[in-house]
Formats: structure tokens, C-alpha cells, sequence
């Protein structure tokens, strides 16, 4: 008979030289498995350190190793701690052992054989979100997980197929699958494009903060878990963040040699194939190597040139880490990954909004969202059709190159554990918007993007337990570089900047248990900021990437904002499978500047920073044996001092307008998030989430943007209501016939602004997007699968603006089907 799966399945450990039965502790709540072992017979026991990648009964035969103690599996997949058989020794059975004799050392009220992996779900996955190691239903504040099986599962490809399944967080990618990606959490989000202020929400992957989140695109591959934290991140994380973050954690290298292979074939002659291979090099050092490829024909075909847009020549990405331990008490984590990838960006559709019979008149929004109105030179598309666009230019071209990587130390101090992580990050992107989007216009306002980014960070932390207490304090530098040019081609007119930021921020932060139920916890950070404009130039005649072109106007500037933010909250554990929490955090972002065709010095800025108070309450709970696991909670956020960038019109300007950035107000936030996650049988799960939103904007009446009051309006890219759904199901087709994979997920967000003035020319109404899936699994756990994305070929648009005779809009992807394989070894 094969060993139950919760036997079979690899654990992560990272545990120090201390007693064993400590260690057997952690093993049995890492694994979720009972382990039953005398007190006397490991008391004074030493158990070695024990980090890497191990399925648990190898783990516990290296804790056990060398003694005379040995683990047996029980029926039902429980483990005995017993002393090893002597000739003249009967074997231990279970009606031999008391239970009231051992020590159970998992918090579970449930056995662990009814709650492996095949069974709990992702409310069983372990995460780090509060810097120590938790389980996901128990950790006291808004949070989403997602597993590497569960991604899988999903046949999650980009990040925005993770994000859509989050109650209350977005993605938008503006100007395709390849631009700058936005992400927006509960309402706020980045509102400018330039690549040089730092986004509301922020980008980790593997705990370093990505200060420009596009090398993140790049990410997504051999994952272990992705991390998505709701609300203000003011005290544990690397940089402060008002609306959240996501944190990307990779899987590490293993014990064990492993390998996983993935190849996949959709629409568009879209081409994916992954790899990964894990394993030891000796006895204290394992490694792993992943990499990515991708590539496609583009799904649309310019009308006007016959071209193929939308599209990947190429995406590699590759990533090696390497895991030592050094001693017992101190080991190392390192890693480095490399990306390089080119293509075209998306065409937009080019909405007229002039009257064709009277140029000079303009168009309601029905009209213009019907087809029926033209650009100013008369130019009409009366069918815009995603996959058959106009452009007016043969290509769209972008480039993006990323590269990093970081040193982790861990060294246990007696009771402490200490953590150093060195990081260093870079890479430089080229992008292009074919803001006319049509063959014919006024004005040529064809816009490229060059931005070079670097970083470094360096982050301490130290955590410890005393009695009750669990505490963490640390510190943080961040610096990085940015040069960045913008370009309107056609108008020979253009801008470079370049920008330096700086960071030091100390944090700490502790829990309490006043009882055996009852927490409470406290944190506070202090951040130091210092943001430098070192040059800015609007220039005649400029080339992307360089200061070249004939300045007129120039400036550089300085801020250096400084604040305190703080967390408390407590959590009250009704039962064990139910807990009750609340928080109040609260966060910043510091200031920035409009580095993209700034004239003036008031459109450059400096803009203040933006603050937020956030307070929270909500229920997780585990109900029906942890069949079901449901989730709710509200909040009440109360965002300052918005930064927006807004396109105004400007008679003087190139093009016809002017780019600003400024803080255009106040929003008071409310809402509600639900999540349900039911497993009525182990081949079968389903899960529902939504979010209900409520937002206003406070602004000065004077306050216009587009010649639009904005007091009184929605935040942008927040939709009301969004609800999200998926199930799997894998039921068996027979001993030694594998099992038949069946899955599908929806979702659904009602209407949404793209601009914080509501302007009615941009708006998206609401819309739902299908998604099928259906496979076969071999026995030796080959999956065959067929999907479908975007199954009804819903047409609907992920972001839009308003440029004076044209609302030009960029689709979101059109109905995909593929193929995939995979399997692990």
C-alpha cells in the first residue's frame, strides 16, 4: 500500500540545533501531522538543524538520526516516536500507546491524516506575512494566498490571472500585457505612468521590494506561493505602502533531487515552456535553476499596415538559487535571476468623438462609444474590432531587460533569530503608445518611454520569543536610480529626468498573549525619505535613452519627508477554528515629481506625500470538519492627500496638452470582502469571493481636471461590486487510470471610471469573464489539459483616456484556447 499523500508531500524547514522535542514540534505543525512521542524519552535531547526541503518522514530521520529513537507511520498517516527494535523487542502498536501519555504537538483539533494537503486547501498554507511563519487562517489581518498547486491549478500565466480572483484588487496593465503594470487594492492605486514615482501598492519577491515594478512581469514562474496583503503596509515591510502589497515567493532548492516541466500551445501560436530541476550538491548545500520561454505571433493585425501587434518575439527568464548551511545555527540563501524579453505592445481603439457631418461638434458618450463620431481630420472606424485595429505606426515596439539578486542570512543566537538580506536590483525598459491609434490625425503624439532603473537595499531584522511575547524589530536602507526620457516622436518634443531616492526606516513590532486565546499587537515604523530630482529637461530634438535634444526649460529639486506610521490590533480565537480580529494601521508614500513633458515648474512639482488610516474588523473560520472555510471582514480607510497625474489641455503645448502631478484630494473608503473555500470531497473544491466598495472623493470646487470639478466622484478603477469564482474537479477514473481534471472559474465587476474625473468618455461598464478547463491526469501524475481563457469573447477594455478629438482605449485579451502538459519528478 502507497503512503498516504500527506507522507509524500515536501515541507519547507528552517529549524535551528535545539531540543528535540522542539524540533519535532515544528515538524509536526509544518507537515500538519500528528507525531506521538514520550516526553521521557526525549527529554535532554539535542536535535540537529534541519533546513532544506524534505518530505517528513526524512525529516524526522534526520532529527533521529544517530539515536535510538526511530519514527514509524501509523494507520491514518500519523507518526510514533518509539525506540528502535532490538531482537528480543516486540514492535509498538497504537493500543499500546496511551494517548494521554504523548505529546500532540500540532494546534489541529482535527487529526492530520483528514487534513493533508490533498485535503485543507489554501487555508492551510503557510505564510510569512507577518515575518514568522503562520497558518493562513491564522494570521489577524486581511490577506490572500495562493499555492504553487493552486496556481496551477488556475493555470494562472500572468499575474493578472492571480489578482482577478482577489476580492477587492485589480490589474490593469495600460497599455497592454507589457506596460507598466498598475495594481490597485481597495481603491488605491498609482495614478501615473512615467515609471519614476513609486507605486501605492507594493512589489516583493522573495522579501526584496521591487522599486519599479516592471521587472515583476518577469516573476511568475516556479512559484511557491504568491502573497497579497490588503490594506496600509506602515511597519514590517521594506517600504511603506498605502494600498497593500504582493509578494511573489519562489520555491526553494530541495534535498531531494526534483524537476518539474511544463510546455503549452494557445491562440496566437502562443508557445510557453517551463523548467525547473532541484537537488543537493552535498550534505549542507542544495541549489535550483528555473527558467521561463514564451513566445507568440501577436493577436491582432494592423489595418493599416498588415503588421502583427500585440505580441512577444521573445521572454526568457531564468532563476538560480543556492541554499548552505554553514553551521548549525547559521545558514545562507543565494539567489539571482535574469530576464530579457521583446515585442509589440498592443493597438488601441481609436474612438472618434467630432460629429462627421460637423467637425467642429462633439459627440455625447453613447455616440462615441457606438462607433458613430470621428477624429478631427474626419476619420472614422465604424466596427472597432480588437484583433483587426488601426495604428499609425507599422510597430509598437518595447524591450525589457531585468536583472538582480540577493544574500540571505539566518543565524540563530541563543533564543534569537537574526536575518540579514542584501539585495541589488536592475534593469532598463523601452515602451511605445500609439496614443492617435489611427491612420489620419491632427497631431502625431506618438509617445515612447525609456526608463534605467537601479537599486540597492540592505535589511536587518531580529525576532524573538519571551514568555507571551513575540516580538521583531529591524531596519532598512533602500536606494535606486532612475533615468527616464519620454518622447512625442511626430511633434520632435520630448523630456528626460534623472532621479535619485533614498530610504532609511526602523521598524518593530511584538504580540502579546493576555490569555490562551486573546492577542493583541503592536508596531511602529519610522521612515526618513529623500527623493532628489537631479536634472530635468523638456527638450527639442531628444533620443530616447539620452540627455541629447536642445533644453527649454530645465530644473532639479529636492524632498525629504519623514513619518512615523503604526499597527495595532488584536485577535480573539473563539474556538480553534474561529477568530475574531481587528486592526488599525496606517501608511504613507512619499512625494514625486511629473518627469514626462513637464513646461513649468508647477507641472513638475513637487507633489506632497499621500497618507492613510485604515481600520478593519473581520471573521476567519474553519466550519464542517474544515470542509468550508469562510471569510469576511469590513474596513474604513481614510486616504489623504491623493497623488493623480491628469492630462489637461494646453494650446501652447506639442500635442495640445500637458501632463501634471499633483495631490487632487481626499477620499473617505468603506467596504466589505467575503471569501468562501469549500471542500465537500478530496477531488472536489470551489470558492467564491466579492468585494463592495464605497468611495468619494473631497476635493477643492476649484480643482479641474479635463475643465472637470472632481469633488464628489469615484476613485478611479474601482468598480462597486466584483465577485469571483472557481471550482476543480478531479474525480478518479478508476484504479491505475489516472483522474479526469475538470475546472472553470468566472468573474464579474460592475461599472468603473479609468480617471479620478469621471470623465464619461472613459468608463468601462460591467462585464464577466469565463474561464474552462479540462485534462486527465496519468497515475504518475502527467496533466493533459484543455483550456479556454475569456471563453465567451467578451469584448471589454483595461484602461481608456480622453486626448481631445479621440477616447482611444486598449482592449484586454479576446477568447483563447490551449493546450498544456506538464508533470514533476
Amino acid at each position: 500500500m502507497s503512503a498516504p499523500a500527506i507522507a509524500q508531500t515536501s515541507y519547507q524547514f528552517d529549524l535551528p540545533s535545539q531540543t528535540l522535542a522542539r524540533s519535532l514540534r515544528a515538524v509536526g505543525s509544518k507537515a500538519r501531522v500528528n507525531i506521538a512521542f514520550r516526553p521521557e524519552s526525549v527529554r535532554d535531547r539535542t536535535a540537529p538543524a534541519l533546513r532544506g526541503a524534505y518530505q517528513t518522514e526524512e525529516a524526522l530521520g534526520l532529527l533521529l538520526r544517530g539515536s535510538d529513537l526511530a519514527a514509524t507511520m501509523a494507520p491514518g498517516g500519523s507518526f510514533l516516536v518509539v525506540a528502535k527494535p532490538t531482537p528480543s523487542s516486540k514492535p509498538a502498536s497504537m493500543t499500546k500507546l496511551a494517548p494521554a501519555n504523548y505529546t500532540q504537538p500540532v494546534a489541529d483539533p482535527m487529526p492530520a491524516a483528514q487534513v493533508g494537503p490533498d485535503d485543507a486547501g489554501d487555508s492551510e498554507i503557510i505564510v510569512t506575512a507577518q515575518r514568522r511563519e503562520q497558518k493562513l487562517q491564522d494570521v489577524p489581518v486581511s490577506i490572500a494566498a495562493f499555492s504553487g498547486d493552486r496556481l496551477r491549478e488556475m493555470g494562472a500565466g500572468n499575474i493578472s490571472d492571480v489578482i482577478s480572483q482577489t476580492p477587492g484588487v485589480r490589474f490593469q496593465g495600460v497599455a497592454g500585457n507589457a506596460g507598466l503594470p498598475v495594481y490597485n487594492i481597495r481603491g488605491v492605486t498609482i495614478l501615473d505612468f512615467t515609471y519614476t514615482n513609486e507605486s501605492s501598492v507594493a512589489i516583493y519577491a522573495d522579501d526584496v521590494y521591487l522599486g519599479n515594478p516592471f521587472s515583476a512581469n518577469q516573476q511568475l514562474f516556479d512559484v511557491e506561493r504568491i502573497e497579497i496583503l490588503r490594506g496600509p503596509q506602515g511597519t514590517l515591510y521594506g517600504r511603506n505602502a498605502t494600498g497593500g502589497l504582493v509578494h511573489y515567493i519562489s520555491k526553494r532548492p530541495t534535498a531531494q533531487f526534483q524537476g518539474q516541466l511544463l510546455g503549452q500551445y494557445s491562440s496566437f501560436n502562443d508557445v510557453v515552456f517551463e523548467g525547473a530541476l532541484s537537488g543537493p550538491i552535498s550534505d549542507s548545500v542544495r541549489a535550483r535553476i528555473a527558467g521561463r520561454f514564451n513566445r507568440n505571433d501577436g493577436w491582432q493585425t494592423s489595418q493599416s499596415f498588415g503588421t502583427r501587434l500585440a505580441k512577444v518575439d521573445h521572454a526568457v527568464a531564468v532563476r538560480a538559487t543556492v541554499d548552505a548551511d554553514l553551521s548549525d545555527a547559521i545558514s545562507m540563501t543565494l539567489s539571482g535571476h535574469f530576464g530579457d524579453s521583446a515585442g509589440s505592445e498592443d493597438a488601441r481603439a481609436g474612438y472618434g468623438k467630432r460629429n462627421p457631418a460637423n467637425l467642429a461638434q462633439v459627440c455625447t458618450p453613447a455616440q462615441v462609444s457606438a462607433a458613430l463620431c470621428a477624429n478631427a481630420v474626419g476619420f472614422r472606424d465604424p466596427d472597432p474590432d480588437p484583433r483587426r485595429p488601426f495604428s499609425s505606426r507599422r510597430d509598437i515596439p518595447y524591450s525589457l531587460t531585468s536583472a538582480g539578486g540577493f544574500l540571505k542570512l539566518n543565524a540563530d543566537i541563543g533564543d534569537l533569530k537574526f536575518t540579514s538580506i542584501t539585495a541589488v536590483e536592475g534593469g532598463r525598459k523601452r515602451d511605445s503608445l500609439d496614443t492617435g491609434s489611427t491612420p489620419t490625425y491632427v497631431a502625431d503624439i506618438w509617445i515612447d518611454y525609456y526608463i534605467r532603473h537601479r537599486q540597492f537595499s540592505q535589511e536587518f531584522r531580529l525576532s524573538g520569543d519571551v514568555g507571551r511575547l513575540q516580538w521583531i524589530a529591524g531596519g532598512i536602507y533602500y536606494t535606486d536610480t532612475r533615468f527616464f526620457t519620454a518622447i512625442q516622436l511626430g511633434q520632435n518634443f520630448g523630456s528626460y529626468s534623472d532621479q535619485k531616492i533614498s530610504s532609511l526606516g526602523a521598524f518593530a513590532q511584538a504580540t502579546y498573549a493576555l490569555t490562551d486565546t486573546l492577542n493583541l499587537t503592536g508596531g511602529l515604523r519610522y521612515t526618513s525619505d529623500e527623493k532628489t530630482l537631479r536634472a530635468y529637461a523638456a527638450v527639442r530634438g531628444p533620443r530616447p535613452g539620452t540627455r541629447e535634444g536642445t533644453p527649454t526649460f530645465t530644473y532639479s529639486g529636492r524632498i525629504a519627508p519623514r513619518k512615523v506610521t503604526w499597527h495595532f490590533g488584536a485577535d480573539w480565537h473563539v474556538t480553534p477554528d474561529v477568530m475574531l480580529y481587528s486592526t488599525a494601521s496606517s501608511g504613507f508614500k512619499t512625494g514625486g515629481y511629473n518627469t514626462a513633458f513637464a513646461t513649468t515648474q508647477n507641472a513638475v512639482g513637487p507633489v506632497g506625500s499621500e497618507t492613510i488610516k485604515t481600520y478593519e474588523f473581520g471573521v476567519k473560520s474553519n466550519l464542517f470538519d474544515r470542509r468550508l472555510v469562510a471569510n469576511i471582514g469590513g474596513f474604513y480607510s481614510q486616504y489623504k492627500n491623493i497623488q493623480s497625474s491628469a492630462t489637461v489641455p494646453c494650446a501652447s503645448c506639442p500635442g495640445g496638452v500637458v501632463a501634471t502631478y499633483l495631490n487632487i484630494g481626499n477620499a473617505k473608503i468603506k467596504g466589505i470582502e467575503a471569501e468562501l473555500s469549500a471542500r465537500p470531497s478530496r477531488d472536489l473544491t470551489a470558492s467564491v469571493g466579492a468585494a463592495y466598495n464605497s468611495n468619494r472623493l473631497s476635493a477643492p470646487a476649484n480643482l479641474l481636471i479635463g475643465g472637470r470639478p472632481i469633488d464628489g466622484n469615484r476613485l478611479a478603477n474601482t468598480p462597486k461590486f466584483s465577485v469571483s469564482g472557481q471550482f476543480s474537479w478531479h474525480p478518479s477514473l478508476g484504479e491505475g487510470r489516472g483522474s479526469l481534471i475538470l475546472g472553470g472559474d468566472i468573474i464579474y465587476q460592475t461599472k468603473f471610471f479609468f480617471r479620478p474625473d469621471n470623465n464619461p468618455y472613459a468608463i468601462q461598464d460591467g462585464y464577466a469573464l469565463v474561464g474552462a478547463r479540462l485534462g486527465w491526469e496519468t497515475p504518475g501524475g502527467v496533466r493533459i489539459e484543455a483550456f479556454a481563457k475569456n471563453l465567451f469573447d467578451q469584448e471589454y477594455f483595461v484602461s481608456q483616456t480622453d486626448v481631445g478629438d479621440i477616447a482611444p482605449a486598449t482592449w484586454g485579451m479576446p477568447r483563447q484556447f490551449g493546450v498544456r502538459a506538464s508533470t514533476s519528478f
